[in-house]
Order: C-alpha cells, then sequence, then structure tokens
C-alpha cells in the first residue's frame, strides 16, 4: 500500500540548520500560550520553537485545535485581550538593519506601524475580514495609503495593478464591487490583494485556499511564489491542505495539541515522516490514484491505550479497503439496473442582475444551461466544477430555495418545478441539505437537542416531545457523538462535531436525497476522513442518494460512484469516477486534474494497478 510509514522511532526536532546563508527574519523561542478557558487556564500552545529566515516558506500543519492559528495571530498581536491568560517564551522578528524586537512584547500602538507593511495576514474567512458596507476598491486604498505617500490616482493604479497580478480578470469591476456581490473564492483573493499590496516582508497566510477551486489554487500558489521570488518575502503558510503546504513550503512544521511533533524540511516530513501522528495525517488524505471502500482515520496511526501503534497491521487493513479493477467493474455493470431517483431534462435558470440606478434597464444572466442528469437510488454522485460555474445554483433549484428555473425535474414521479407550496413542504421533508458552514447552519441560541428536533416537529415525526427526544438521541449516537450532546450549544464543538451535528439534522427525517454544499471543505483532513466513512457508512444503511457538490476532486473521487464536471452553467463530462479521473475527455476537466497540488513520496510497493506515486 503506498502510505508512507517510515521508521516507527520518531526522530526529535531538527535543528536549526546553521549552515543557511540567509538571514533570520523570525525566531520563536519556547512559546508557550494560556487561555483563559470556562473551567480554567488551558495551555493550547507548549514549548514551541522555529526559525524563518528570508525568502523562506515554513508550511505549519495540524488538526483543527493544534494551536496553528492562536500561534500566527499571537505573533501578529491579534490573539489578544481578556481570554488570553499569559504568553511565555519570544518571538524575535528582526528588522532589515539588524536590530531583533520581541514581538510579544508588542502593544497596539506598536504593531499598528508594521502591521500590514512589515508582516501582513490573510485570514481564513473572506466575509468577516471584509467589510460588507465598503467596496472592495476602499478597502484596498486604505491599506495602500496607510503605509505609501501616494497620490489617489496612484494608490488606484497600484490597487489595480494588484488585482491584475491575483489575477482578475475584470479589475475595474472587482474594484468598484462590494464584498457581497462576489463569490467565495473572489472574496479570498481580494484578503491575498490586501496583504501584498505593500510587499511585506513576512506574510502569515491562514488557510488561504481552502475556499477555492483547483484552478484558481492553483494561480494563488503560483502567485505566492511569484511574491516569494520577487521581494523575498518570507511566510508562515497554515493549511489543512497537505498538496498546497507541500508545494509551496521549504520547511514543515507539524503540531499536535499545541506540541511539535516533528519538523523539518518538506521532502523528508512527506517523504519519510517519523511521528506516528504526521504519519496519520498523511494517510488520512482521500487518494487520486485508488479508489477505496473506506478511508484510513487518524486513530488507525496513533498508539491506542499505551499500546504502541502496529503499522503493519494497519497497512494490511487499508490494502483488504482497496477496490480492484475487477470489483469496479462489476460496480459499473449493475449501476443502471437501478432506478433514476431524480430525472433533470434541459434546465436553464438566469437571473436579474440588480439595477445600478433606478433609470437603468435590468439584465438578465443565464447561469444554467440546458442542463440534463439523472441521480439513481442509493448513489452518490459527485459535482465539480470552478467557482461560479453553478453548482450551488443547480442545488438551490433542487430544493427550491430560487425560483425561475425553466424545464423539469422529476422526484417521485413529480415534477417539482411545477409544484405547489404544499407540496414543495412535502418534497424537502424527502430532500436534505448540508451546508458548508456547520457553526452558520447550527443556530448558536439553541441546543442540540432543539437543533434536531426542529425539523422533526416542523414535518409532524414523532407523537409527542418524547417521541422526537428519543429519535434526536438516535441520530447522535449514529454519527458517533455522545447522548449528552443534545443539551449542549453548538459553540461547545469542534468543526468536525459541528459538521455530525449537521449531518444527524439533514437525515433524522429520513430523506431519500442529501445535498452535501461544500460540507467538507473546511475541515482537517482527519476529520474529512471520518466525515466521509460516515456518509458512506450511512448510504449503506439507509440507502440514500447523495448530491456531492466539491471543489475538492481527491475528495470528489473517493467517495462519488458517477462524476459530473461542470462549467459556465453546462455539463461538460460525466462518467463513473475511476473512469473520468484516469482518462478524462474534456479539456476543462483535464484543467481541473492537471491543476491538483500532489505529494511525492518514497517508492512503495502497489496493491492496484495504479501507475503513479502521487496523492
Amino acid at each position: 500500500m503506498p502510505i508512507p510509514i517510515g521508521n516507527t522511532n520518531p526522530t526529535p526536532t531538527m535543528p536549526e540548520d546553521i549552515s543557511n546563508p540567509a538571514k533570520l527574519l523570525l525566531e520563536v523561542c519556547n512559546l508557550s500560550i494560556t487561555l483563559n478557558g470556562q473551567s480554567g487556564p488551558i495551555k493550547v500552545v507548549e514549548n514551541l520553537s522555529f526559525c524563518l529566515r528570508e525568502g523562506e516558506t515554513l508550511g505549519i500543519v495540524g488538526e483543527s485545535g493544534s494551536g496553528k492559528s492562536v500561534t500566527a495571530t499571537s505573533i501578529l498581536g491579534l490573539w489578544a485581550g481578556p481570554e488570553v491568560h499569559h504568553y511565555e517564551g519570544e518571538a524575535w522578528y528582526y528588522l532589515p538593519h539588524g536590530e531583533k524586537i520581541n514581538l510579544l512584547n508588542f502593544g497596539e500602538r506598536d504593531f499598528l506601524k508594521i502591521r500590514g507593511k512589515e508582516i501582513a495576514m490573510v485570514f481564513q474567512e473572506p466575509m468577516t475580514a471584509l467589510n460588507p458596507l465598503m467596496k472592495v476598491g476602499k478597502q484596498l486604498l486604505e491599506a495602500i495609503q496607510r503605509h505609501q505617500k501616494l497620490h489617489p490616482k496612484e494608490a488606484k493604479s497600484k490597487a489595480i495593478e494588484v488585482l491584475e497580478n491575483i489575477p482578475f480578470s475584470e479589475p475595474e469591476r472587482i474594484f468598484s464591487a462590494y464584498p457581497h456581490q462576489l463569490s467565495g473564492g473572489q472574496k479570498q483573493r481580494i484578503l491575498i490583494a490586501m496583504a501584498m499590496v505593500n510587499h511585506p516582508r513576512l506574510l502569515v497566510a491562514d488557510e488561504p485556499t481552502t475556499a477555492l477551486d483547483t484552478i484558481i489554487q492553483n494561480k494563488i500558489i503560483q502567485t505566492f511564489e511569484r511574491l516569494k521570488n520577487q521581494y523575498g518575502t518570507s511566510m508562515l503558510f497554515i493549511s489543512h491542505d497537505l498538496g498546497v503546504v507541500s508545494k509551496l513550503a521549504d520547511k514543515i512544521l507539524v503540531l499536535n495539541q499545541g506540541k511539535t511533533e516533528e519538523q523539518g524540511d518538506t521532502h523528508s516530513i512527506f517523504g519519510n515522516p517519523q511521528a506516528p501522528y504526521t504519519k496519520g495525517l498523511i494517510a488520512c488524505r482521500p487518494r487520486l490514484d485508488l479508489k477505496m471502500n473506506r478511508l484510513p482515520t487518524l486513530n488507525d496511526f496513533l498508539p491506542q491505550n499505551g499500546n504502541p501503534a502496529k503499522y503493519k497491521a494497519v497497512e494490511d487493513a487499508i490494502i483488504q479497503q482497496v477496490l480492484t479493477d475487477e470489483a469496479l467493474e462489476t460496480k459499473r455493470k449493475a449501476f443502471f439496473k437501478r432506478k433514476p431517483l431524480i430525472q433533470i431534462r434541459d434546465l436553464n435558470f438566469a437571473y436579474t442582475a440588480t439595477k445600478r440606478f433606478p433609470w437603468s434597464s435590468a439584465t438578465r444572466k443565464k447561469v444554467i444551461h440546458s442542463v440534463s442528469l439523472e441521480l439513481y437510488e442509493g448513489e452518490i454522485l459527485g459535482l465539480v466544477g470552478q467557482s461560479g460555474s453553478g453548482k450551488s445554483t443547480l442545488a438551490r433549484i433542487l430544493m427550491q430555495l430560487v425560483k425561475g428555473a425553466e424545464g423539469s425535474i422529476i422526484f417521485n414521479g413529480r415534477n417539482i418545478l411545477e409544484s405547489s407550496q404544499k407540496e414543495l413542504f412535502a418534497i424537502r421533508k424527502k430532500i436534505g441539505i448540508i451546508f458548508q458552514d456547520p457553526f452558520q447552519s447550527l443556530n448558536p441560541r439553541h441546543t442540540i437537542a432543539h437543533c434536531l428536533m426542529e425539523p422533526l416537529e416542523s414535518f409532524g415525526i414523532g407523537k409527542n416531545k418524547a417521541d422526537r427526544w428519543a429519535l434526536a438521541a438516535i441520530w447522535i449516537k449514529k454519527v458517533g457523538l455522545p447522548q449528552d450532546a443534545l443539551y449542549r450549544y453548538p459553540h461547545a464543538f469542534s468543526g468536525g462535531q459541528r459538521q455530525r451535528i449537521a449531518i444527524a439534522r439533514a437525515l433524522i427525517t429520513e430523506p431519500e436525497l442529501i445535498i452535501c454544499d461544500e460540507c467538507v471543505s473546511a475541515l482537517d483532513v482527519s476529520v474529512q476522513a471520518q466525515i466521509l466513512n460516515l456518509l458512506m457508512d450511512l448510504k449503506e444503511e439507509l440507502k440514500v442518494s447523495f448530491l456531492f457538490i466539491s471543489h475538492d476532486l481527491s475528495v470528489i473521487k473517493s467517495v462519488s460512484d458517477r462524476v459530473l464536471v461542470m462549467n459556465k452553467g453546462r455539463i461538460v463530462e460525466q462518467d463513473f469516477a475511476e473512469v473520468l479521473f484516469e482518462k478524462p475527455k474534456h479539456q476543462y476537466t483535464q484543467r481541473l486534474l492537471e491543476a491538483i497540488p500532489k505529494i511525492e513520496f518514497r517508492n512503495l510497493q502497489q496493491p492496484h494497478s495504479s501507475k503513479n506515486n502521487k496523492i
């Protein structure tokens, strides 16, 4: 099985390479961060040390809660206030003339002089980082004029130039747009433009490619590389996408519960990891070269109950999950004997653009063009494409969250587009949806029990509150959470746990179809593997069908029976997942696949007919 196992004895943290002639830019020594928790102080980072030189990129990886973001924001002085109990250690930043300053001792006034100029940051969530009341251009000009004495015309020219380099095909339109008029990927690129506009010496990027499709993601990687080569910018690059990190980073730091598991050069860490935790993280990533019944999870590689992990046994168990070419062929032959659950024929949809002025004529923009498809009973149908290709619009039309589509969507013998409100209410009982951000889709004022029981009450399921409570208890157990979770609120759970709750809420009404709209894109690889395994288990147990929308092609291949490729509102290619990924026919599909960041490993024996050794 081509999963890097390496030696079973982890090596200590690698010392700094004193032969490296590049100057030190950042030196973090024995950093510990303690926060005020509900039950007392909690140490979230412990004795963390690392160095970053000029022109170097350090990739920081680990699960959610491992201390990646709190380390980065603390260095920038952005993690402050009553929640911080205290800091220990030093974070030395070396100024251009050689003087060094301890960033942990800086006040807010001191940070205002260097933040955005010397050190800049790209945040993960663009909607909360951008001011929704200000046009994008004005926010870019603010970033420029704060640190550069430029005439307004010169500042605007510089802002447009930065937007062109990101790249945006219509920089003038983007400059004049409000954040809500842009897609998630476009907003993320605006944050990168704002961080790059003053050519900082140190760029801290916290999950900057999470919301981006592979083609734009690849362009962003190239933009970061160009910034590094052109201006000598150093980067702290935080990401749960190991492929992106392996492509950009010179060195890797692996964090687990605030502690260093291992660190070293990228080739050594990804090619021959030593720590069990690192091996598990890499193995959890969905494979492009293999089709598996189940994905390995982090727990497979960690010592259990004080006993060391038996890596040979883990490898053998994972090999058993690989589907052979013969098994895949048998599965394909039996596929079309199933009955279609949904049939879409000649679906078209256009929305009316907002009038900029009362006297101007409204324009209509067509976003879905003659889409036809079938989704079969018990199938996971993958839907891929770039941001703005029409994937989420298609999902909203299926749920009838947007009106005005033309064509037909036949579900249970009825055309959804011609259904009355009463009929739609009954249909929505049979079609559930899992959104990308579980925290925003769960009401923070309600307990988990209330969140799960609300759809039961709406659809009249259960005789009384006791019946609905019993159903909530059954489903919270099905998704792997303890029963006492019902008494808690959404903020008390991790991102992966909240997504499990969202899955339980979508399935509790026993729907026939679940729409997953980027439901694992914000999760780290270990939690992602658990959620994907859970969805595949529920598919087999409940015979429910899934429309699985994602920009992550490795995820799509791992869970999907068939894959549809969407571009500019049209289905340009469709086939069985393993066939489409092995031999894509359309040029657009080929571009998507070529843009996927891949991790190269040392040569290991293949149990399958795959011809490469990349994931």
